[in-house]
């Protein structure tokens, strides 16, 4: 009888062995497949960092253009705004002596 609870307990024994070999194969595959997903999502994190740090060079490179143009932009606004105020005066001199000229006549008559 003992030879048989012997063999009982081993035959029990070898299928837990297996049972547990099975559980650990298949934690083993997960592991693989979450350190190859971990693996992926390092490599696209590595190439987001690269596209941000090329945009972050052009938006510097534009930030720079800019700022070399502003003097320009500033010298030629304030070229079209004198031109319109010079336009602007003489006009209204050229007005004025109209008026003048009209108000003499209408003095001397």
């Amino acid at each position: 009888m003992r030879f048989f609870d012997f063999l009982k307990r081993y035959i029990n024994n070898l299928v837990r062995l297996n049972n547990l070999n099975f559980r650990v194969d298949i934690l083993q595959n997960e592991n693989k497949a979450q350190k190859e997903k971990l693996s992926l999502l390092h490599r696209e994190l590595d190439s987001l960092k690269e596209q941000l740090q090329i945009q972050k060079e052009d938006m510097s490179f534009t930030k720079n253009e800019i700022e070399k143009n502003i003097p320009q932009l500033i010298a030629k606004e304030i070229f079209y705004q004198s031109l319109s105020l010079q336009q602007r005066v003489d006009q209204f001199v050229f007005d004025a002596n109209i008026e003048l000229k009209t108000k003499i006549i209408e003095e001397n008559d």
